[in-house]
């Protein structure tokens, strides 16, 4: 079996532990609209720097960080369809066309959001701190096979944070020694949440030892994988799957 290629991504983040329940596959943003007053900013890491970091960025996903202090506000900006992963507890006013809405989330949790010109303001007491995965392509690689979600192979370790029409979010605990088996994994983003050694791999090709740090990413593209926590302690990470 041909083995797509792996990107490890060390992003040097600090991710807060936290959790909640599943989020629902609503998007908080509403369907597309035309921008309001003003011009949507095209690149907003560019104009704003100080708000957005680049962690990663290949031909199917961009992602990034985000920092907007209390009383700070992103201004109106292309957002593309994304999927967001809460580093703190936040409370965010968005505003889209001649529409606004206020959502508050808690740290560890995920939600979506349609593909739509919007602004973002902190109303909260805390900063908003959030990692941010963009599609920037419809199509996703393949490898000829049938991709495989967590929640079928292993739902004894993968905590379902959102599952809609386009992605899947998990949060994944594996124990010291404890294993993910065999099948075709989708096209997925891996967020560690500590420091912990996976063995990853096809058994049938090859098999390597990856060391993780809290904040890494790792990047797979969907083939035959399987997974096991050769550390001394727990394994947590979050997994978001995208669907074609």
């Amino acid at each position: 079996m041909n083995r797509s290629a792996i990107v490890l991504i060390l992003a040097f983040l600090v991710l807060p532990w936290g959790c909640g329940p599943a989020e629902q596959s609503t998007p908080d943003t509403g369907e597309d609209a035309e921008a309001g007053a003003g011009v949507a900013i095209e690149d907003v890491q560019v104009e704003h720097p100080e708000m957005v970091q680049e962690l990663f960025r290949n031909d199917w996903i961009h992602v990034a960080k985000f920092h907007i202090p209390v009383g700070d506000t992103l201004p109106m900006h292309r957002g593309g369809e994304r999927t967001v992963y809460s580093l703190t507890d936040y409370t965010v006013r968005f505003k889209h066309g001649e529409r606004e809405n206020v959502v508050t989330k808690q740290a560890g949790t995920a939600h979506w959001h349609a593909a739509e010109p919007h602004e973002a303001e902190n109303v909260g007491d805390t900063p908003v701190r959030a990692i941010i995965a963009t599609r920037t392509k419809e199509t996703l690689p393949g490898n000829g096979g049938t991709p495989v979600s967590l929640a079928q192979v292993a739902p004894d370790v993968a905590r379902v944070l959102l599952d809609n029409g386009r992605v899947q979010v998990y949060e994944v605990t594996l124990a010291a020694g404890a294993g993910i088996p065999e099948h075709v994994g989708m096209n997925r983003l891996l967020i560690a949440r500590g420091a912990f050694s996976l063995e990853i791999g096809d058994p049938e090709t090859a098999v390597e030892v990856r060391p993780f740090s809290q904040g890494d990413l790792y990047w797979a593209q969907t083939h035959d994988v399987e997974i096991r926590n050769v550390g001394e302690q727990d394994a947590v990470f979050v997994i978001i799957e995208f669907k074609n």
